[in-house]
């Protein structure tokens, strides 16, 4: 060592020496037991930038590249660097991750030892590290844990610093049985879209360009289904002269990886919104209105590149705005999900397959999986836990049971799931990647100890995940770049026949309130009852009308047609206006499904104002059938029949019930209640026939209600006063009595004021006598 490393030892040493100084009269003192401690932080930073190949072959030339650098205040010279190798292999994944944070003084040194002449204080210096594969003498298949050292040259034993990696070993000769290996890819964002369809605001529009979120996931996962050619190799170089001898690596093949994109047909329909240069879609500004939005190009690429991607696999579609399964099972909302399921937006993109379900975080009761239809489940591994830990890593089919019989999972490996997922620095990238590499490679060895033909695995990021600051797009590229990986998508995975007869799971475990966040369940009653009221505005409408003029009808019914103003319309009228059911409620309900969202999850994320505004546009919609009669109506007579006024502003016909329900015991109605059609636009005047007993005037109370056809209330009732100006039936007994005497006596008294005339009136005694 020479005299600068000797007074670099030395200062490393002086706070070593000062605490022993310091604690050396505590010798004496009782020993406490032993606790973990962390390893030193080692004065120098190494980092590896390259390490090619990633998963060597026999004939290979393994390259390891990255930087040196300084933090301390103390130049080193003569510094080495070299390759240090742990020559017993990790055969399964659990010794792998048995592992993984081992700081342990790697036994074999390997290749030459580089020198660096100077690191002077705050340097940063390159090293480069070639050696052939075979001269690793690795002898049986595993993954083999490599360390980069810095240290001082005659000091060797002590690391000035250091980087662990991981390197695979798995060439032809071991035969290996390759790993299946599915990505599920969300392309899911939250949803923009109010009860009228102006957007919340123009977010999307990021989230889809280049640099958003959603445009990079879905530029990765293009560039993936499309790489081909081979692994570049690069061979041990041979002298000047010599002639060489050793065989070339086997070429490994790069063949696509073909993600599974999950898509959801509420931002389909947002896309296609955008990309309509005919309606320029409208954005909700903060200060009031609406302006026109600016993601019509952006949208118009996004679709075209979806429509690339899908074309090259299979994909999943959640129900439209990808509502919380569970909350609304819960709320006993599945007629909800069934609406939202049907929706057919997706049909305009290809390579859907119908039938497939990725819950919300992945998690399933039996209860909500009773009210789906499904023909496969994508399961994290809490849903479907194990029930004994086997010895090496399950395949990820599996089969759930379920009332009728039992349906084909695919359990999803949450550990590799966060490794693609992990933030990290752009230093760290190579080691993500090698880390990635030998974990799979791990598991695929555990496949020699298998009767399994197949194995699978299946990765799948968070819901909304952004790639942003991860090395997703470097592992995805090694799927289809590692020889014991076999890219596939989620339904080739399910078509498998059986699962692992060995491995054994615990039913459908509902999902915990403390681990999973999900809608509360008080919004998800909210939404259903909403979703109700809705059903009900929707029955009132477009009702069946026969026409007057013989013609064919539009359709017919038994309910009295008032509000035209001559006759029935003719069935070309009828038809003038669109008048399916459907399309007049199609906004509120899919404005319904999206308050539903599993985006909605959080506090205050949106979803409750969402749900507030969409209520406020159906109750809206619902004022304009009422009953428009308010305050007092005189009744005259005990038998009337009172006036009651209904209006239907809409823009269609309406089909409604009204009955009226007396609260004083003085007056009676007729209990049935009245089918009516009120034609759109108009304010039609009925008479409904009331009774009354009381004597005198009075004021009674009347509710007049409205009923959808089912006979349910629709709207509040209105409440009608009474005023009551006529006789009681008593009095109108008398009073007819008296009339009928007096009638009698005036007759009588004309009748003897005639007689009377007549006997007063003497006899002409100038008239001629008759003759005989």
């Amino acid at each position: 060592m020479t005299a600068g490393a000797w007074r670099r030892r030395w200062r490393r040493s002086l706070p070593a020496v000062a605490i022993l100084a310091v604690l050396g009269p505590l010798a004496a003192m009782p020993v406490m037991p032993a606790t973990a401690q962390t390893a030193e932080p080692l004065p120098l930073t190494v980092t590896i930038t390259r390490l090619s190949p990633t998963a060597p072959q026999p004939g290979d030339l393994v390259t390891v590249a990255g930087q040196i650098t300084n933090p301390t205040s103390v130049e080193y010279d003569q510094l080495g660097v070299g390759l240090r190798i742990d020559p017993s292999p990790l055969l399964s994944r659990a010794a792998l991750l048995d592992v993984v944070s081992a700081n342990d003084h790697l036994p074999t040194g390997i290749g030459t030892i580089t020198t660096i002449p100077a690191l002077p204080p705050g340097a940063t210096v390159p090293y480069e590290l070639t050696l052939p594969a075979d001269a690793l003498h690795l002898t049986q298949a595993g993954v083999y844990r490599l360390s980069v050292e810095a240290t001082i040259p005659d000091d060797e034993a002590t690391d000035d610093g250091r980087v662990d990696t991981f390197l695979p070993w798995l060439p032809p000769s071991a035969s290996v049985p390759p790993v299946q290996v599915a990505w599920v890819w969300p392309l899911l964002s939250t949803p923009h879209l109010q009860a009228d369809n102006t957007f919340t605001n123009d977010t999307l529009t990021t989230e889809i360009g280049t640099r958003g979120r959603l445009g990079a996931l879905l530029d990765v996962a293009n560039q993936a289904a499309v790489q081909s050619g081979s692994v570049p190799t690069q061979r041990v170089p041979v002298k000047k002269g010599q002639l060489r001898t050793d065989p070339p690596p086997e070429a490994v093949a790069i063949r696509p990886v073909p993600v599974t994109p999950v898509i959801d047909p509420e931002t389909v329909q947002e896309l296609e919104l955008m990309q309509d240069a005919a309606t320029p879609y409208q954005v909700t500004v903060p200060s009031g209105g609406t302006s026109a939005g600016t993601g019509q190009v952006a949208a118009t690429a996004y679709l075209a590149a979806l429509r690339q991607l899908m074309g090259h696999t299979s994909s999943i579609a959640v129900p439209y705005a990808d509502p919380d399964l569970e909350a609304l099972s819960s709320a006993d909302a599945s007629s909800l999900i069934t609406q939202a399921r049907s929706t057919g937006l997706e049909a305009t993109l290809p390579g859907v397959v119908a039938g497939l379900v990725w819950p919300p975080n992945g998690v399933l009761s039996e209860t909500a999986l009773d009210q789906l239809t499904t023909s496969g489940l994508v399961l994290s591994s809490t849903a479907a836990p194990l029930t004994a830990t086997p010895a090496y890593t399950p395949t990820a089919v599996t089969t759930v049971d379920r009332t009728g019989g039992t349906v084909p999972a695919v359990v999803v490996d949450d550990g590799l799931s966060h490794l693609v997922t992990k933030q990290t620095r752009a230093a760290d990238r190579v080691l993500l990647t090698q880390r990635f590499a030998a974990e799979t490679a791990a598991i695929a060895v555990e496949g020699l100890a298998t009767t399994l033909a197949t194995r699978a695995l299946v990765i799948a990021p968070g819901r909304r995940w952004s790639p942003t600051n991860t090395a997703v797009r470097a592992l995805l590229a090694e799927t289809g770049r590692l020889p014991w990986l076999t890219p596939v998508t989620v339904p080739q995975v399910l078509q498998q026949d059986q699962p692992d007869p060995a491995v054994t799971r615990a039913p459908l475990q509902a999902p915990s309130t403390t681990s999973e966040s999900g809608l509360p369940l008080g919004v998800a009653r909210q939404i259903a009852a909403a979703n109700t009221e809705l059903a009900g505005f929707r029955s009132i409408l477009c009702p069946v009308i026969k026409s007057a003029t013989g013609a064919a009808p539009v359709t017919t019914t038994t309910a009295a047609v008032v509000g035209a103003p001559s006759s029935l319309p003719t069935s070309s009228t009828a038809t003038s206006v669109n008048c399916n059911r459907d399309d007049q409620v199609l906004m509120l309900q899919r404005s319904l499904y999206r308050t539903a969202s599993s985006a909605f999850a959080k506090p205050a994320s949106g979803g409750e104002a969402l749900l507030s505004s969409t209520l406020t546009t159906l109750r809206a919609a619902e004022g304009k059938v009422s009953i428009v009669t308010k305050g007092q109506v005189n009744l005259l007579g005990n038998r009337a029949r009172l006036p009651i006024t209904i209006a239907n502003d809409l823009t269609v016909p309406v089909k409604v019930q009204l009955v009226l329900v007396s609260r004083s015991p003085g007056l009676t109605t007729t209990s049935k209640a009245q089918t009516l059609v009120i034609l759109a636009g108009t304010k039609p005047q009925l008479d409904v026939t009331v009774n009354t007993v009381k004597a005198g005037a009075g004021t009674l109370l009347v509710d007049a209600q409205l009923l959808t056809p089912e006979g349910k209330a629709f709207g509040p009732p209105t409440r009608l006063t009474v005023r009551v100006s006529a006789y009681g039936a008593v009095i109108v007994w008398i009073t007819v009595v008296v009339c009928s005497l007096l009638g009698l006596a005036v007759v009588v008294r004309l009748y003897r004021r005639i007689r009377n005339a007549r006997r007063a009136s003497p006899p002409d005694e100038a008239a001629p006598a008759e003759p005989a």
